[in-house]
């Protein structure tokens, strides 16, 4: 997994390249030593891919209760929390993640996306530039950081 990201950081040449490697960094992320929760996460992704945004939220919260240092499912528990407006709980899903692995560029990004959306742009540009230091080739992420720059510059915090 280190070698993954000093790949991501520095030996990617283009989107390409990096979009290959944050795949199998995702990947990696799902993995478990326990297949039961490892099936489960997947069917709590397609939950949330199809909408079901309860049955994903009960999923993942189960697999978190099963596995509490199951770092996916802390993120993905996030991400559902996020989808169905609680930013709350979204954060502190996200942190769990984070706790897990440092490293988690996605918990990082819906940190920042969601500080955004409540006008926080510091802590935005914070969780942004942590994200962009552990995977720079996130133009999504990049666009945001340079709206909250600009934000701060104009006052709006």
């Amino acid at each position: 997994m280190d070698d993954l990201f000093c790949q991501l950081q520095f030996g990617a040449n283009n989107v390409e390249d990096a979009v290959v490697i944050q795949d199998l960094i995702k990947e990696l992320w799902k993995e478990s030593s326990n297949v039961d929760l490892r099936s489960r996460i997947d069917n709590g992704i397609a939950d949330l891919l199809d909408g079901k945004h309860e049955s994903a939220l009960d999923t993942f919260s189960t697999i978190v209760t099963s596995d509490p240092l199951y770092g996916e499912a802390w993120n993905k528990k996030a991400t559902v929390h996020y989808m169905m407006g609680e930013k709350d709980d979204s954060i502190k899903a996200a942190k769990e993640a984070l706790k897990i692995d440092h490293r988690n560029f996605q918990a990082l990004a819906g940190i920042g996306l969601i500080e955004m959306d409540s006008f926080h742009y510091d802590k935005a540009e914070s969780a942004f530039r942590k994200c962009l230091a552990i995977n720079p080739w996130l133009s999504t992420v990049s666009s945001r950081l340079s709206v909250c720059v600009s934000k701060k510059e104009k006052g709006s915090e």
